[in-house]
C-alpha cells in the first residue's frame, strides 16, 4: 500500500508540475501578441465590415460589427481625454460617457463614408518602432486599387494585456488626435462639453443619415463605450 501511494503520489506531482508548465506556457503565447500583429487583425476586421458580407450586409449590420472594433481596438476615453484635457478631467462620469458615445458614432461613420464604395482596398503592415513615450507606431499601408496608396500609421499601446490604438497619422505627419484637439477646442470654448458632444453627434448624424443608418444611436450598446482608461504597463 505504501508503494502504491508513494507511486500515486508522483503521478500527481507530475501532472502537477505539467499542469503548471502549460498554463505558464499558455500565458507567455498570449502576452507575446506584437502591436503589429494586433494592427493587422484590427484592419483586416475594419475592411471585412466596411465591405459587407453575407454576415452584415445593410449598413445597419456593418455599423454594428465597426461598433464593436473600433470601441475594443482603440481607447477611446484615453483618446477623448488626451483630446479635451482638463475638460475631461473635470467631467462626470456621464459626460465622459456621452462625449466617447459621440466619438465612436462619429468615427463609425467616418469608416464607413470613407469605404462607402469598396474597391477592393486592404491594408499591408510595413513594420513598427518602439517610441520613448511608450507607445508603439506600427506603420501600414493602404492599398487601394484605384487610387494611389496612403500611409497610415497607428500608434499604439499596451493596456493591461492588449495592445489599444491610441491615435492615428496620415500620410506620414498627419495626427488624427491633433486635428480633433484643434477642432474639439472652439466647441468646448463656446458650448463646453456639451457643447462639443451635440456637434459631434451632429455630425454622425449626417454621416449615418446619408449612409441609410437614420437612428445611429439605438445600434450602439452604450456598455462598449463605458471603459475607463487604464494604466499602461
Amino acid at each position: 500500500m505504501l508503494k502504491i501511494r508513494l507511486v500515486l503520489r508522483s503521478l500527481f506531482y507530475g501532472a502537477a508540475a505539467a499542469l503548471v508548465l502549460i498554463m505558464t506556457t499558455l500565458r507567455v503565447e498570449a502576452s507575446a501578441d506584437t502591436a503589429s500583429e494586433a494592427v493587422d487583425r484590427f484592419s483586416a476586421a475594419i475592411i471585412a465590415a466596411v465591405k459587407g458580407d453575407a454576415a452584415a450586409p445593410s449598413p445597419e449590420g456593418r455599423y454594428h460589427q465597426l461598433s464593436g472594433l473600433v470601441s475594443k481596438g482603440f481607447n477611446l476615453p484615453a483618446m477623448m481625454e488626451a483630446a479635451t484635457g482638463a475638460r475631461w478631467r473635470a467631467a462626470d462620469a456621464d459626460d465622459r460617457t456621452r462625449l466617447t458615445d459621440a466619438f465612436l458614432r462619429m468615427s463609425i461613420g467616418t469608416y464607413l463614408t470613407r469605404f462607402e464604395d469598396y474597391t477592393g482596398e486592404y491594408f499591408v503592415v510595413t513594420g513598427e518602432q518602439p517610441s520613448l513615450d511608450g507607445t508603439t507606431r506600427v506603420a501600414t499601408r493602404l492599398v487601394r486599387p484605384k487610387r494611389p496608396d496612403m500611409s497610415v500609421t497607428y500608434v499604439t499601446q499596451k493596456f493591461d494585456d492588449d495592445w489599444r490604438i491610441v491615435d492615428l497619422v496620415f500620410g506620414g505627419g498627419i495626427s488624427e488626435l491633433t486635428v480633433r484637439k484643434s477642432e474639439f477646442a472652439g466647441a468646448l470654448t463656446q458650448g463646453g462639453m456639451s457643447g462639443l458632444i451635440a456637434r459631434l453627434n451632429q455630425q454622425a448624424d449626417k454621416m449615418l443619415a446619408h449612409l441609410g443608418i437614420p437612428d445611429g444611436r439605438a445600434v450602439v450598446p452604450a456598455s462598449l463605450v463605458t471603459r475607463e482608461p487604464v494604466s499602461p504597463r
